[in-house]
């Protein structure tokens, strides 16, 4: 879906005021930037009776840069019998088309929506992605309205769509259409609007690893000392455990020090080494210092191992 931004237009007599300009230079920084044009756009300019779609009124400044400033701005339909506005979205109510007005701070847009009298014939619940969902990881889901003139309609995030699991022990999903695995299993997602249903089958398989800590006991290691180093995987689901013996181990500087497969590091010389560890195109390092050779005992011993007896 696309947002056309239209041109702001002036004269329109509004029935109140918008926000405060001043809010905006905070955000913009000290340069008191000035808000020359507002514009209007929709997620969608034509949507079929009894669905709404997103609206957004966007402040474009002087130097170039813009801000959402939907919440603050006075926005009323033309014709109150065809569309109401409904928080940042416009419902249609009876097809036919109406103009939906915007003002702030003495600045207009206005744009025209039309609402269809086309019946929604079935829903079909989408995902960008497919296949397997990790235990502990999320995907996106759409819901897409198909209409008696063969029109196409996204009414994911319409206040009025339920979005359920059939297991939400396996599979839970929010008022957004974002599910999430919990446990390994089948569930199917669904999503009800206006007497229709639509739903998609989801898999939850293991948990994926998604991170790699690496981690040593002191960070500071003599020079000559060897130091054992670990490398824990933080999975998808927030599970961990020990792989340092899975993971490709590498030095930063083999002249400094250099890391066996188990993890187990050398010391060469003095200076500053990352030591790192990677699996699954995931990588996790750490950054050591070889100090100068420290002092670990003193042997005392005589010059001659007999002496005369009274000396």
């Amino acid at each position: 879906m696309s947002w056309p931004l239209l041109t702001s237009l002036a004269g329109l007599a509004a029935g109140k005021r918008g926000g405060d300009s001043s809010f905006f230079h905070l955000l913009l920084g000290n340069s008191n930037p000035t808000i020359t044009r507002i514009e209007l756009s929709y997620q969608d300019s034509s949507i079929a009776n009894g669905t709404s779609t997103a609206l957004e009124v966007t402040a474009i400044f002087d130097n170039g840069t813009n801000q959402n400033i939907t919440d603050s701005t006075y926005i009323v339909p033309d014709s109150q019998s065809v569309v109401t506005i409904q928080g940042n979205r416009v419902r249609g109510i009876t097809s036919g088309s109406s103009i939906i007005k915007a003002e702030y701070n003495g600045l207009y847009s206005e744009q025209k929506i039309t609402v269809t009298p086309a019946i929604l014939n079935s829903i079909q619940v989408t995902s960008l992605e497919s296949g397997i969902l990790p235990k502990g990881t999320n995907r996106q889901l759409s819901a897409i309205g198909i209409f008696s003139d063969g029109s196409h309609q996204d009414i994911s995030n319409d206040p009025l769509i339920v979005w359920s699991s059939s297991n939400p022990d396996l599979v839970q999903v929010d008022d957004s259409g974002l599910a999430s695995g919990i446990n390994l299993g089948t569930a199917h997602i669904r999503a009800s609007f206006q007497s229709k249903q639509g739903a998609e089958e989801m898999t939850v398989g293991d948990a994926v690893l998604s991170q790699i800590q690496v981690t040593s006991n002191n960070l500071n290691i003599p020079l000559g000392k060897k130091q054992k180093l670990t490398a824990t995987g933080i999975y998808s689901d927030n599970s961990n455990r020990d792989i340092s013996s899975s993971v490709i181990w590498n030095s930063s500087n083999s002249t400094i020090a250099n890391i066996q497969n188990n993890g187990i590091l050398e010391t060469a010389d003095t200076g500053i080494v990352t030591v790192s560890a990677s699996t699954e195109n995931i990588i996790g390092s750490v950054k050591l210092i070889v100090t100068p050779a420290a002092l670990v005992s003193i042997s005392v011993s005589p010059t001659n191992s007999t002496v005369a007896k009274g000396l």
